[in-house]
């Protein structure tokens, strides 16, 4: 009888210590005052995160006798630029600049 309480005490303070761990929230910054609005747990902030990362391309020139063009899009973090040498064909990649590039085009 001992023994069956003290695995029976055992398991509940262990489902108890579950029960009261914390879930991983964002913290927002010391200059933000929120007032009634609940803690957002790190996991859907992350799955949301899938929603907000996305690539788009830019048209920047085309080549005056070629069929090619240059492009902009985003490489990492910050928009580069591509070359196209054909429809439907693979992209280059002709900038690796820290900062994004805005534009470009063909030289006279």
């Amino acid at each position: 009888m001992k023994r069956l309480f003290l695995v029976l005490t055992i398991f509940l303070s262990a489902l108890l210590a579950l029960s009261q761990e914390k879930t991983a929230v964002i913290r927002p910054g010391d200059n933000l005052v929120l007032e009634n609005i609940p803690a957002v747990p790190v996991s859907i902030a992350e799955k949301a995160n899938q929603y907000g990362e996305f690539r788009a391309a830019g048209l920047y020139s085309w080549h005056p006798l070629r069929r090619e063009l240059l492009m902009g899009t985003r490489f990492s973090d910050v928009q580069q630029v591509h070359l196209l040498k054909m429809p439907g064909g693979a992209r280059t990649q002709l900038t690796f600049f820290p900062d994004r590039v805005l534009s470009a085009s063909w030289g006279p």
